[in-house]
């Protein structure tokens, strides 16, 4: 996955968990970047190591970490459409993703 598709597709996961009010209480991790839902006043930091947060990542793709809405989801079927949609986002680019913990996931190619 090159830089300009990682971006793209963070830009669209991020939009999608906005649509379904779950985007509170995750990080979207890619490049170096993490974005959040900016409640300790910062929703986009450079410069941040993934791998110091999770070892459960890969840097070459997209790794998430999430509580909240997004947890129930994953871990409990809360929210079926939210998962479902999420899957067909990531499978558009042929990707999926496995989880590390129950509060992380990371992009693989199928």
């Amino acid at each position: 996955m090159n830089k300009k598709i990682r971006k793209e597709l963070a830009d669209k996961t991020i939009k999608l968990l906005k649509d379904y009010e779950a985007f509170g209480d995750v990080g979207v991790y890619y490049d170096g970047i993490r974005v959040t839902s900016g409640r300790d006043g910062k929703d986009v930091e450079e410069e941040v190591d993934v791998s110091t947060i999770t070892k459960y990542c890969n840097k070459d793709t997209i790794t998430i970490c999430f509580e909240g809405v997004l947890y129930h989801a994953i871990n409990y079927g809360d929210y079926p459409e939210l998962v479902k949609a999420l899957d067909n986002l990531f499978a558009e680019y042929g990707y999926y993703y496995d989880l590390g913990e129950a509060w992380n996931m990371a992009l693989y190619k199928m």
